[in-house]
């Protein structure tokens, strides 16, 4: 016996509990009170005027002084340099370890995910919910459902360690470039660097994506990558630039 057509009216339905499905697992920005909006704009404001400012100042602060600035063996690289290596190179190395053993294994193991499974396939496990637990979880809509929210969950464990890592090598190329010129600026957005991404992977491994901009200082390791932009940029101006 063939099943009875799907209508049209019964795919816009099924499409419409898919849309407020998905919008229950990544939920849009929660409204916000005025006084949290201005303190966003203002701490967005600082950080972006440190972007363009840091440079400059710490020209000013080399031709004032050589206390920190003078050449030292390691390739002529400046002593403060030192600092750089610290905040931009080994805190943030101790912060991937944190999230990938702490944060990502304590998911791995609350949820039941062995390797390799990457992350869990949660559009399938949608649709197991829709079909009413049909596709996956012997008719139970319960199990279904406690199935998505365990892929939900881990996933959301598997992307603070996989966005971190993709962005890593940018960061710390941008920042050993920049720091050669601009030490103490670099050291300053390492620290901030590490310091937002731990306040961003704590939010996301709540399990709801949007917690990871609940707090002003979860997205500041943005405008830390936006600095050591600005930084490798001065420091390769200044080479061309540079006499013998």
């Amino acid at each position: 016996m063939s099943s009875e057509p799907v209508t049209n009216t019964q795919v816009l339905v099924i499409d419409d509990e898919r849309t407020k499905l998905y919008a229950e697992i990544d939920p849009p920005p929660p409204a916000t009170s005025v006084c949290y909006k201005i303190s966003g704009i203002v701490v967005n404001l600082v950080l972006l005027s440190c972007v363009f400012a840091f440079p400059f100042v710490e020209d000013i602060l080399r031709k004032e002084s050589s206390w920190g600035y003078t050449p030292t063996k390691f390739a002529g690289l400046p002593q403060l340099y030192g600092l750089t290596v610290i905040f931009c190179i080994v805190v943030p190395n101790f912060v991937m370890i944190y999230i990938g053993f702490v944060v990502t294994g304590k998911g791995r193991k609350k949820y039941g995910y062995k390797n390799p499974v990457h992350y869990a396939s949660v559009d399938i496990h949608v649709e197991d919910v829709l079909s009413g637990g049909k596709l996956m979880s012997n008719g139970s809509v319960e199990t279904a459902r406690r199935k998505l929210d365990d892929a939900v969950q881990y996933s959301c464990h598997q992307r603070t360690h996989g966005n971190t890592l993709e962005w890593l090598p940018t960061f710390w190329s941008l920042a050993l470039i920049g720091g050669s010129v601009y030490p103490a600026a670099a050291a300053f957005w390492g620290l901030l660097w590490s310091i937002s991404r731990l306040i961003w992977t704590i939010g996301y491994s709540t399990g709801n994506p949007i917690d990871r901009y609940g707090n002003l200082l979860g997205a500041a390791h943005w405008q830390a990558v936006l600095g050591c932009f600005a930084l490798a940029i001065g420091a390769a101006s200044n080479m061309l630039q540079q006499q013998q």
